[in-house]
């Protein structure tokens, strides 16, 4: 059971004479255990505090507010920055007042009697607008209860008795009120989302039609979106273009609406404390409100979050806790936007269960839901929406859907395990809110998983349940209660469990498919599973028997609210810095964040966790990649491996093919991205590849024990790319100087990110960038010439020095010039290499500059100041080809002094 804090203020200011404190602490529904008193003293400081924070917050969000003032333009005077440190300064300011040697003893208490994993309402009990205004959210010793939310109620309250409503649904009616300039249309989408209600929507309403539906029939929701304000401490609602509402003007309506079975009301709008003061005096059960200006994409997202959780079975302060933080994502835009909703309780009445409202008889439930899950082992479960809405779409009952098996797939650690459980358990949550057709009677969980991670233990082997189809015919017998006579043969015991399926609807849920040796499991999933039954089924390794749902890493707002929610849960504090950090080495995998600060927690480096994370023989790669990967090592899908660790980013077939020395065998090509495929190792986009970040550090450690590929790979690109400009210079002229304001703006790159991706062209592509091509090559073969002279060494330290290497392009004023002088510097490269081959053909091409001496005396004089005498052997031969008088006059020379070096 919950636990049920109070903290209430009695009469008072913030300016002058301070604030008595009571605490009242004890079990959620039962008398308080524990009475302390304390006190708060006056904080004028914190009252310009707030007001500077107001006023800069109004300021930057102008017109995008669901706020009647919005429909006349204002001047935006402030920046995100600005209301940040106005908030930042609000937040020292309020956790310093909280501070005080006054209060102190109810904060002591707080901390002795709570423990981390309490779900903890906290309720400020006070008329005073003030206090009412702050954050009391930011309040610090908050960040040790992640399950702890705060609400705000009147000093008088009681309870009013409801009528007890018998039905098979939530009634909601939706008010939609003035809308200039805001989308209410999206709040109607989201209230039509939810599964089991119904509503009535009433679109710019005058006063009787409001009034006439709150007396008439019964709600037990009231939602209202559009424009509202605050005047003094009362609040006005906008119900069309030229009529406006009180709480009072509705006064008799709402009383007789809570009688009837009112339980909640959202104000989906600006300013809500007004609303709310005057709502408390009719003694409503519970209000969501906006205590700000709120812009329309918060107000809306705050809705779509709330609703999904709440109805999913999640309790109400969580649902509203949650939707709250996930706010958090939206402040690069609208900052402060967390602060916005509040929760305003009647201390009378135990908050609601969406449960509750849905008010089933029990003798209308079919018989108690079978079941054998687990326990989840996180806290909240965080993101996945598309996936989850996926997922249970394609678990409907026929004709809704066709789909029996649904896989979810992906790396290890990636999340799959979790989300089927989620799913599971939201099944297992809204039975009694699912009509009959759509719920599940049995729930069957069998897992094949051999290890699990531990941050304090490593890889830790698990008795492995799940070996045989045998094993999960046993499991769903003993969840089903059947009795299976002794000696059952295996192919008997398979047509009894079948015939049992058929007489309920059952979701069968298979989890790690992938260590499974029995090739009969993959036949009951495709071939025997008996209609009304379900599976979904988790692997690492596609398989092609069903609906597919791939798993990649979560995105940046989805991870920060795991590294938030895990932090919490370590009691370590995290910088927005070292969160992103975390983020981009760990490509969003949830297992690689949780280790992360699971590390943290015991006491190690942000930086020295994340090294670790990237080692291939660390836990985490072990865990994800190794087993996998030693699977390829002797087939062609090692090699687009590998060649996939080469490029900073996508690459196409066509470039995965050269680079891993495939040549015209696309066949070969395409079967070894087919089985990274299968094994979840590589993403697909259209014709384009990547590796999650985890697996790509994983694959570039396996380049250490493979110099010969990465030797092999960058020759091959070499003499393609030297064949390239052999045969197209005739035309690259003509582009040169366009390329010019490209070249400006270069920044420093990766070289083999050059390699895959800025020197590789499409077949349909006519040209690449041949000028700032060049640097990159000049680069590649400077590194290689390295390597010759350490004696043919290829270490992954040498090429990582090499990927930083510095190559600014454009610093040569004609560009033309600069191509030709990138061609000499690419054949003394290759002259130090050895390969005179390749050198005569750039050679060759410099001859194509026939008609332009400037550009040949230019090089030639360049190359001459760079004191190498390797050149001296390359002007020679250029010399022997050479026509023109002037310029073998010139190369002479330069022979000449290059020599006496």
């Amino acid at each position: 059971m919950g636990k049920l804090v109070v903290l209430t203020f009695a009469e008072g200011d913030l300016d002058k004479r301070g604030f008595s404190v009571t605490l009242q602490l004890g079990e959620e529904a039962k008398p308080a255990t524990l009475q302390e008193m304390g006190s708060l003293p006056p904080n004028p400081e914190l009252v310009e505090s707030y007001t500077s924070w107001k006023v800069t917050y109004y300021g930057f969000i102008g017109v995008k507010v669901r706020k009647l003032e919005a429909k006349v333009a204002q001047t935006t005077n402030f920046s995100i920055g600005d209301v940040n440190a106005q908030a930042k300064n609000l937040s020292l300011n309020f956790n310093h007042w909280l501070k005080s040697q006054q209060f102190s003893h109810i904060r002591e208490e707080l901390i002795a009697h709570l423990k981390q994993d309490d779900e903890v309402q906290l309720i400020i009990q006070t008329s005073n607008i003030q206090l009412r205004q702050l954050p009391w959210h930011l309040w610090d010793i908050l960040e040790r209860y992640p399950k702890a939310e705060i609400s705000v109620s009147a000093p008088k309250f009681k309870q009013v008795t409801s009528a007890k409503l018998v039905n098979n649904q939530v009634n909601i009616l939706a008010i939609l009120g003035d809308s200039e300039g805001i989308n209410v249309e999206e709040d109607r989408r989201l209230l039509n989302s939810i599964p089991g209600v119904k509503i009535e929507f009433l679109v710019n309403p005058n006063r009787e039609i409001v009034t006439n539906k709150l007396w008439e029939q019964s709600w037990e929701i009231l939602f209202f979106a559009g424009h509202s304000c605050t005047e003094g401490e009362t609040g006005i609602i906008y119900i069309n273009k030229t009529e406006s509402l009180t709480i009072p003007d509705l006064k008799y309506a709402l009383k007789k609406a809570i009688e009837k079975g009112l339980q909640l009301a959202i104000f989906n709008s600006c300013d809500g404390l007004g609303l709310a003061q005057d709502l408390a005096d009719l003694n409503l059960p519970q209000m969501i409100v906006m205590r700000e200006p709120v812009p329309d994409k918060v107000a809306q997202e705050f809705l779509k979050y709330f609703l999904r959780s709440f109805s999913g079975g999640q309790s109400f302060y969580l649902a509203v806790k949650e939707a709250r933080q996930r706010l958090h994502g939206l402040e690069n835009q609208f900052p402060c936007a967390s602060w916005l909703p509040v929760i305003c309780q009647n201390l009378a009445v135990i908050p609601l269960a969406w449960e509750h409202l849905r008010n089933y008889k029990s003798q209308d439930l079919p018989e108690k839901l079978r079941h054998n899950l687990p326990q989840p082992d996180y806290g909240l479960f965080i993101g996945r929406e598309q996936e989850v809405n996926k997922i249970l779409e394609k678990l409907r009952p026929y004709p809704h859907s066709q789909n029996s098996v649904i896989t979810v797939d992906g790396i290890g650690g990636i999340g799959k395990s979790a989300l089927a459980l989620e799913i599971a358990h939201c099944f297992r949550r809204n039975y009694a809110q699912l009509s009959t057709e759509e719920r599940f009677e049995a729930i069957i969980w069998t897992s094949a998983k051999r290890t699990v991670l531990r941050a304090d233990r490593g890889i830790v082997s698990r008795r492995q349940v799940l070996q045989t189809l045998d094993d999960i015919c046993k499991t769903i017998t003993i969840t089903l209660g059947i009795e299976i006579p002794i000696r059952t043969q295996p192919k008997e015991m398979v047509e009894l469990v079948c015939r049992q399926l058929t007489k309920q609807r059952t979701l069968l849920i298979v989890d790690n498919l992938e260590t499974v040796d029995d090739e009969a499991v993959m036949e009951l999933l495709q071939d025997l599973l008996p209609a009304p039954t379900k599976a979904i089924v988790t692997t690492r390794h596609r398989i092609d028997v069903a609906y597919p749902v791939r798993l990649r890493g979560m995105p940046w707002e989805d991870a920060e609210r795991l590294i938030e929610q895990e932090s919490h849960k370590k009691e370590v504090s995290i910088s927005n810095e070292n969160k992103r950090k975390i983020y981009d080495r760990t490509g969003g995998v949830p297992l690689a964040i949780v280790w992360t600060i699971a590390k943290i927690g015991f006491g190690a480096s942000v930086d020295n966790v994340l090294a670790r994370l990237g080692s291939r023989k660390g836990d985490i790669a072990r865990f994800c990649f190794e087993e996998t990967v030693e699977k390829i090592k002797d087939k062609d899908a090692y090699k687009v491996l590998l060649a996939l660790a080469l490029c900073k980013g996508n690459a196409n077939r066509e470039a995965l093919g050269e680079i891993a020395g495939f040549g015209e065998d696309e066949v070969s090509r395409d079967e070894g991205l087919e089985y990274l495929q299968i094994l979840s190792l590589v993403n697909k986009e259209g014709n384009n590849f990547s590796l999650l970040p985890l697996t790509k550090e994983y694959a570039i450690q396996e380049l250490e024990i493979c110099g010969e590929f990465i030797a092999s790979a960058v020759s091959r690109l070499i003499k393609r790319q030297t064949g390239y400009y052999t045969s197209n210079i005739g035309y690259v002229g003509d582009y040169l100087v366009q390329y010019k304001k490209y070249l400006s703006e270069a920044q420093i790159k990766e070289a083999v990110n050059t390699i895959a991706n800025q020197l590789w062209y499409d077949s349909q592509q006519n040209l690449v960038d041949p000028y700032y091509a060049q640097d990159w090559y000049y680069s590649w073969q400077t590194w290689l010439a390295t390597l010759k002279a350490l004696g043919g060494k290829i270490a992954i330290t040498e090429l990582k020095s090499w990927i930083n290497t510095i190559v600014y392009a454009g610093y040569d004023p004609d560009p033309r010039a600069h191509f030709g002088f990138s061609m000499w510097e690419i054949s003394g490269c290759l002259s130090v290499l050895g390969d005179l081959k390749e050198y005569e053909s750039i050679i060759e091409i410099f001859q194509k500059f026939e008609k332009d001496l400037h550009i040949k005396e230019k090089c030639i004089e360049q190359i001459t100041n760079s004191g190498n005498q390797e050149f001296s052997q390359i002007l020679r031969h250029l010399l022997i080809k050479e026509t023109n008088p002037s310029v073998k006059e010139q190369l002479q020379q330069s022979i000449s002094k290059l020599e006496q070096l």
